[in-house]
């Protein structure tokens, strides 16, 4: 069983902005294989998909929390951190490139920085989704609760289709060919 965890803020609020592409990615590959979101036994919605066997995961507990409830998920799910795959924003990308690592530092990102403070431990896999900008000129808290604009809408937009065939990929082959297919690559068009 592997874990993909979406992180984001909940609400009608937050949902159209940079910070909630891992949401984004979450809905729509439940969208794309039919499964439903239900309440977890914590702050976190969950959906499970039986063939491949996988569970797609939505911490509700704010960016700047999420680790609370990957802690819990673990704890009630008896699951490994290594089950697990954390999909997010990083506005040290540029957009359109998005990167799985099995593990690492958290860098700048909170969200990840409290799965990191949590959980005990760096080891966990993820999928870093670039939002970042030439552009960004506004401090980097109100640049991320911002929308894209119209220009970078639809390079988002791919980024999110390729996070999912690129998670899918890792479900069925493993991290190692998800990396080594995905890491070079630039959804941007260009």
């Amino acid at each position: 069983m592997l874990y993909v965890i979406g992180l984001g803020n909940p609400g009608r609020k937050y949902r159209d902005t940079r910070h909630n592409i891992g949401f984004w990615v979450m809905d729509t590959l439940a969208d794309e294989q039919n499964v439903s979101w239900k309440a977890g036994r914590g702050e976190y919605l969950y959906g499970r998909h039986s063939t491949p066997d996988f569970t797609l995961v939505k911490p509700l507990t704010y960016m700047n929390n999420s680790g609370a409830a990957v802690r819990i998920l673990a704890e009630q799910e008896g699951a490994g951190y290594d089950q697990m795959l954390i999909v997010y924003d990083d506005l040290d990308l540029p957009l359109g490139k998005m990167r799985f690592r099995p593990g690492g530092s958290a860098g700048t990102h909170k969200g990840m920085r409290s799965v990191v403070n949590r959980t005990g431990t760096r080891e966990i896999p993820r999928l870093r989704l670039g939002i970042g900008s030439e552009r960004q000129q506004s401090p980097a808290e109100e640049f991320v609760l911002s929308p894209f604009s119209k220009d970078e809408l639809p390079i988002a937009r791919e980024m999110v289709n390729h996070a999912i065939t690129g998670v899918m990929t890792l479900i069925d082959e493993g991290i190692d060919v998800a990396m080594n297919t995905y890491n070079h690559r630039d959804f941007t068009g260009d």
